[in-house]
């Protein structure tokens, strides 16, 4: 009887453990998405961008192992600060490597949240041998071995419209901007090879609905990307030929590398560095086309790269000056042909670092020059606009790990000296609790053209800001993060006839991991901002409460999310809308070879001011989080069928309707009906 209590003692004991003891991933790219990318504020800096997306989605389908991850792989996720790559670096080498991904709740650091990220990017399916520390380090591969030994992966997806908008009607009288000049479909074609992190090349082309087919200069298709990106493991040097992107420090230069929440992105405490990646996306504009090289000397690391490219373009009556540069990449009216990659750029620029594990120092710079100067038309809320035919900027950054503190920033100045500067401060209270700070000043006239940091406007200038946030874990499954980000604009904007414009944001979450098979998440923002009263001078406040309740339950071969958001906007003149929505995607697999994803959902809301957000269910690459406004309901099915071992089909429909409406959008893209549904057909043939 004794031996019997013991026995149900330990049982007791290991069974919450072994609830994590696996593994496979605790969550879906799903739930992924919906918890750590704010999908809520669009139209701010939190948006993601469609190759971050992209990226992050290829990590997910193609998890590193976690014996054999090294720092640079652990950086590429951002989710972990160089505090927690650190402990799991050390963990694996004492332990000669992890039996699970169940170790990972013994590692400093790891809160439940964090092992359910990291879980989906990892796999642990094999040991580090305890005599693979001591062996010598292996011979590199070959350059033929790193072409044959990789992945080859095709993929075909076409998006039908079962509606017609009106710029595909023959118009009475025909103009450069009535009608389109293509067919409505969207086809997107992907061909990648890769091999680890070690070697990867593709080929993208797309072609968007409206947009011609082999004709107008298109052969066949509009968009072509292409890139070549050689790593070779254990040797210091990497370069990329082709398309590619430029990301690093705190992005008042190039593209930031962090991305998420503000309540993620200060709290990750990371490395300032510059760095390169394959475009893979097909964004036609953010990305450079050329070549980029790294190398690194012991705790030194340089990289140089040079880039030219044609861009969209507005030109003056003559022909001879730049008005603005377009970004949509859209080329479906004879309007839009014209303006087709018509300016030419060239950049180059480059980065050289000193990084220690404390403490690391770094200056970084880039030039560009258009082949006819960019003057944008005077207007009241563009005198910093970047006016010239050449630009550039350079910029020294820091970062400081200490055991409690870490301290980062970037200050920058432009081609004409206008100063741009942002720092960080994250205190580590206690393992459960930590404080951060944000500051950050945009001069005016600050000009950046591939700058993308911290920030509530569009551009990397005109800002001054000051943000505070806190993390909190009452328990190992209970996590609460909040900050108040309060901002000011010196000069006028495109929202605001005068300067001193100011605003406030304030955010607050929960997440609750209960014992079973639930996770709960609760959220609430309010933002405040100050804009010109329509047809007025003057300012008025302009106020946005979100609130969102979430609860997910997962088991083995089903999940389902269901929730609710509520909006209420106001304005100083009296002015109020109101919107909520209720909403619930659920996933089944009863079949490892087969999938069927759905999302439902009913929405009211009085204008688009009042506009909710969710995720829907996607097929592979194509990611998004559209806003719902008005009165009606979507809904969306997805079906992946695995039909041979290197082949997968993926159908997706959806349906959106209208109750107060009788057409959708306006112009040449209006839909005489209350209805819109469209279907996508994917192909992916892996070998």
């Amino acid at each position: 009887m004794k031996n019997l209590y013991v026995l149900l003692f330990c049982f007791m004991l290991f069974q919450p453990l072994c609830a994590q003891w696996q593994s496979g991933a605790y969550m879906s790219w799903e739930e992924f998405l919906q918890e750590y990318v704010q999908s809520e504020e669009n139209e701010t800096d939190e948006a993601i961008s469609a190759d971050d997306l992209l990226w992050l989605e290829n990590l997910a389908n193609h998890p590193m192992q976690i014996n054999r991850v090294d720092r640079s792989d652990l950086q590429q996720l951002p989710f972990l600060s160089e505090q927690q790559i650190d402990s799991l670096l050390v963990y694996r080498q004492q332990r000669k490597g992890l039996l699970s991904l169940g170790e990972l709740q013994f590692i400093t650091g790891f809160d439940y949240f964090t092992r359910r990220y990291l879980s989906l990017f990892v796999r642990c399916d094999s040991l580090m041998l305890s005599t693979a520390i001591r062996r010598p380090t292996p011979k590199p591969h070959t350059l033929k071995q790193l072409l044959t030994l990789g992945k080859h992966e095709i993929e075909s997806r076409v998006d039908l419209p079962l509606y017609r908008r009106k710029g595909y009607r023959t118009p009475d009288k025909p103009t450069p901007t009535n009608y389109y000049v293509g067919n409505p479909l969207h086809h997107v074609v992907r061909y990648r090879y890769q091999y680890k992190r070690e070697i990867a090349y593709g080929l993208t082309t797309d072609k968007d609905a409206g947009e011609p087919v082999a004709k107008q200069g298109f052969y066949p298709y509009d968009y072509w990307s292409a890139y070549f990106m050689l790593r070779p493991k254990h040797r210091p040097w990497s370069f990329v030929l082709g398309d590619y992107e430029v990301r690093g420090n705190r992005g008042l230069l190039f593209g930031r590398m962090f991305y998420g929440g503000r309540e993620q992105i200060l709290n990750e405490g990371r490395r300032n560095t510059l760095s390169f990646r394959p475009h893979t996306s097909t964004d036609e504009s953010r990305f450079f086309r050329g070549a980029a090289a790294a190398c690194q000397f012991s705790a030194f690391d340089f990289m140089a790269f040079a880039s030219y490219r044609k861009l969209d373009a507005r030109y003056n009556d003559t022909g001879d000056t730049v008005r603005s540069i377009l970004q949509t990449g859209s080329h479906r009216t004879l309007s839009e042909i014209t303006r087709r990659r018509n300016l030419g750029s060239f950049t180059f620029g480059g980065h050289i670092g000193y990084n220690r594990s404390a403490w690391g120092l770094s200056a970084d710079g880039y030039l560009v020059r258009y082949d006819h100067p960019v003057w944008p038309e005077a207007r009241f809320y563009n005198a910093g606009y970047f006016r010239g035919q050449t630009a550039g900027g350079a910029s020294l950054s820091y970062y400081c790990n200490l055991p409690h503190f870490t301290v980062q920033g970037e200050a920058a100045l432009d081609h004409r000296a206008h100063f741009a500067t942002e720092h960080t401060l994250l205190y580590r209270l206690t393992r459960k609790a930590s404080l951060n700070a944000q500051l950050r000043y945009f001069a005016p006239d600050f000009v950046s053209i591939y700058g993308d940091a911290l920030q509530q406007s569009s551009r990397v200038a005109n800002e001054q800001g000051l943000l505070f946030g806190f993390t909190c874990r009452p328990s190992s499954r209970w996590q609460l993060k909040g900050y108040a980000d309060l901002f000011r604009y010196p000069s006028p904007t495109y929202t605001t006839v005068q300067g001193g414009a100011k605003g406030i944001e304030l955010s607050l979450q929960s997440q609750w991991k209960t014992q079973g098979p639930w996770y709960l998440t609760a959220r609430y923002r309010f933002k405040s901002r100050q804009r010109t009263i329509t047809g007025y001078k003057q300012l008025e406040y302009r106020t946005t409460h979100r609130a969102r309740i979430a609860a997910l339950m997962q088991k083995r071969k089903f999940e389902l999310n269901t929730q609710a958001d509520f909006t209420y906007a106001t304005r100083q003149t009296g002015k109020q809308s109101v919107g909520w929505m209720l909403s619930a995607r659920t996933a089944w697999k009863p079949k490892s070879v087969y999938q069927l994803k759905a999302f439902a959902s009913l929405f009211f809301t009085d204008d688009y001011e009042s506009a909710v957000y969710a995720y829907e269910p996607q097929l592979y690459r194509a990611g998004a989080f559209p806003s719902f406004a008005h009165h009606g309901l979507r809904g969306v099915l997805v079906n992946n069928w695995k039909m041979f071992p290197s082949l997968t089909l993926g159908v997706r429909a959806s349906l959106t309707y209208y109750f107060n409406r009788t057409s959708i959008s306006s112009g040449i893209a209006e839909i005489n009906s209350p209805c819109q549904s469209d279907i996508s057909l994917q192909l992916r043939w892996q070998l």
